[in-house]
């Protein structure tokens, strides 16, 4: 590396986002060259030959641009483009400028055909090759911010990607719910209403009262289960609003209860309310606490065995509620938790439609409680129980 001392005058300061690696067998000359561009704010290291420019490549992943001389000892400047190519390929980004004598002009033509960025005859003026350094430096920040956008942009895509993919699934899985939850009923009311209109003068009175109990059972559950429909798209939607009245907590569990002991007692599962001060009261709108906790309530009664018992606990703290739903049911992992609070889910318990329902209760139970600024939380241990417990403040809230 040939210099022209005449031309090393002050310029002004550049910030260099990456580090020049400036290579040549000329030990003296490249020094000077790289405390003169340090002076210039380039951050710079010195090789003296090609193995040595690999090994600091290695070792630091700032390099981003290679000044080198192409005529070295042992291997030229040519197989050390050749071998940065090779090993790093698309993983890094190095532009490289090389340095060549007046007679290297077929090599320099062979450095730009193998993807130099730029080529500098000697003598070299150091202030040329400060500007050709400068325009490398910044095409090489260019094309690390364009390789991280393009890396984002592959990954928000991807994340995208699985989420329409999740959404598609849940949407395919609810409509077939929504297929069994509405065909069964109805074909129950069909299939006994076709019964008693051809035989019916010959079913007896017992018989007869029994179908129609039937009948009346598939109704009530068509019925809750387009409810369930209406209620989750009025609250996504934004169209449910809250009367504003004083309840008092036992008659909101006492209620709740009433409307869910049919379920309860077809299990022989025990619904109980712990003592607690009979007398506490909050604001709020009384028929859609009740749907909240009826939703609860029927979850824990259908995810309880027969026989058990599901316990209802409230607790006074200062400007809130705190009431918790105990049951002694199959439980629920971390994961398992999150996706029944997903809308159009049910837990996987290895047992396909084991249970009845279209998993919108706890989502629903979640945005009524939430309507009223309260919040709803799940513990739970496989094969232990489950315990949702919900706070609410006493006052109703603004809307």
């Amino acid at each position: 590396m040939t210099e022209n001392r005449s031309n090393l005058s002050s310029k002004p300061n550049i910030t260099c986002p990456t580090t020049v690696l400036l290579v040549d067998d000329e030990i003296d000359i490249i020094n000077e060259f790289a405390d003169y561009y340090e002076e210039n704010n380039i951050r710079c290291e010195v090789a003296h030959s090609a193995d040595d420019a690999l090994l600091i490549i290695e070792n630091n992943p700032e390099i981003g641009v290679v000044v080198s001389d192409i005529r070295m000892p042992q291997k030229n400047g040519l197989e050390l483009l050749s071998s940065i190519q090779k090993i790093y390929n698309n993983n890094r980004i190095i532009l490289t400028i090389f340095l060549t004598g007046h007679c290297g002009a077929n090599e320099a033509i062979e450095a730009l055909r193998l993807g130099a960025f730029d080529f500098k005859s000697k003598p070299i003026d150091p202030d040329h090759l400060l500007h050709s350094i400068q325009n490398a430096i910044e095409l090489v920040a260019y094309k690390t911010n364009e390789k991280k956008y393009q890396t984002r942009l592959q990954q928000e895509v991807e994340a995208k990607t699985i989420e329409l993919v999740k959404a598609n699934r849940i949407k395919s899985e609810f409509l077939s719910l929504v297929n069994h939850e509405i065909k069964t009923p109805i074909n129950g009311i069909v299939g006994f209403t076709s019964l008693i209109q051809s035989y019916g003068k010959s079913i007896d009175y017992d018989e007869l009262m029994e179908m129609l109990t039937d009948i009346e059972t598939s109704a009530k559950h068509l019925l809750s289960t387009m409810e369930s429909i209406i209620d989750i798209s009025d609250s996504i939607s934004g169209k449910i609003t809250l009367k504003d009245c004083c309840i008092n907590l036992h008659d909101l569990f006492t209620e709740s209860i009433r409307w869910q002991s049919k379920k309860a007692q077809d299990k022989n599962i025990n619904i109980h309310i712990s003592e607690f001060d009979d007398q506490i009261s909050i604001q709020g709108d009384p028929l859609r606490l009740i749907q909240s906790i009826m939703y609860l309530l029927d979850n824990a009664i259908i995810y309880s065995p027969a026989d058990s018992e599901v316990v209802i606990h409230a607790k006074d703290n200062d400007h809130s509620v705190i009431i918790s739903i105990i049951d002694r049911g199959i439980g629920m992992t971390e994961d398992e938790i999150d996706n029944a609070l997903q809308p159009f889910t049910q837990i996987d318990t290895g047992n396909t439609r084991a249970y009845e329902g279209l998993g919108l209760g706890l989502t629903l139970s979640r945005m009524l409680i939430e309507l009223h600024s309260g919040n709803l939380k799940i513990s739970s241990e496989i094969n232990s129980g489950t315990t949702v417990q919900i706070t609410l403040p006493k006052q109703f809230p603004s809307q």
